[in-house]
């Protein structure tokens, strides 16, 4: 699992049923990405004591955890049931940094108020709708 904390990450939601690309601001940012592969049973041949598997179909899961003062709220125009896509930058948007674009749909949105602190804090919880269009996992950067 792959996880960064920091306050100029770059987190930029599009397309859905957004009439314009929403960019994420809150007070702290951090992401979580669990990429894994499914493995493929690919043992063969008569009298095998040992199986024998080969990487099948990749999966990049995230997790974003925004802080963000309780005097703001998190864009109310992001939808469980739409498909959306989500640029990550960890180093912030700047160009040779590391950068991961794919389409994911909202798994979950929990949230946790602390009472006196003045903040809520976001878990958002996505699931991939497709392909990454920028792999970080794959040397994918900001262009640029």
């Amino acid at each position: 699992m792959a996880e960064w904390v920091g306050d100029n990450m770059y987190i930029k939601f599009e397309g859905g049923d957004l009439v314009a690309p929403v960019e994420v601001q809150s007070r702290w940012k951090k992401i979580k990405i669990d990429p894994s592969v499914a493995p493929i049973d690919i043992t063969r041949g008569p009298a095998k004591k040992h199986k024998k598997f080969a990487p099948g179909m990749h999966e990049y899961p995230m997790e974003i955890t925004l802080g963000i003062d309780d005097a703001s709220i998190y864009p109310a125009e992001l939808k469980l049931d739409k498909v959306y896509t989500v640029t990550v930058c960890i180093n912030g948007n700047v160009a040779g940094q590391p950068m991961h674009v794919q389409p994911y749909f909202i798994e979950s949105i929990p949230v946790e108020v602390e009472t006196g602190r003045g903040e809520r804090v976001y878990a958002v919880k996505l699931k991939q709708g497709g392909d990454p269009t920028t792999n970080m996992f794959e040397l994918g950067v900001v262009p640029a």
